[in-house]
């Protein structure tokens, strides 16, 4: 994590995992005729969206490491609801950087 305060921002780094971390592999069958165990492949649109829903959980995961590390005293403006626009000037007290609506 960075702190800008000039243009008010936190820079979180993340390394993220490659597409390789989610199981290509959806089951296993027994082959009777071979007498094998054939693994079943999961489609890949099922992989795309595991992956999807992996990176999300993963940036959801770095907003809550950064929120649970300020202070709340420092958090000036948290944006109600969508499409409303954030505070343009930092709470008293200093501030760090604004993460979707919210000034740290």
């Amino acid at each position: 994590m960075g702190c800008v305060p000039e243009a008010g921002q936190l820079l979180v780094d993340v390394a993220l995992p490659s597409q390789d971390v989610v199981s290509a592999v959806a089951g296993y069958r027994f082959v009777a005729q071979r007498g094998e165990v054939v693994p079943q492949p999961v489609k890949e649109a099922d992989l795309q969206e595991t992956y999807r829903r992996l990176l999300a959980r993963l940036a959801l995961r770095a907003l809550d490491e950064a929120f649970s590390v300020t202070p709340a005293r420092l958090v000036g403006t948290v944006r109600p609801q969508m499409g409303t626009s954030p505070q343009q000037t930092p709470p008293r007290g200093g501030s760090c950087a604004r993460v979707w609506g919210a000034w740290w």
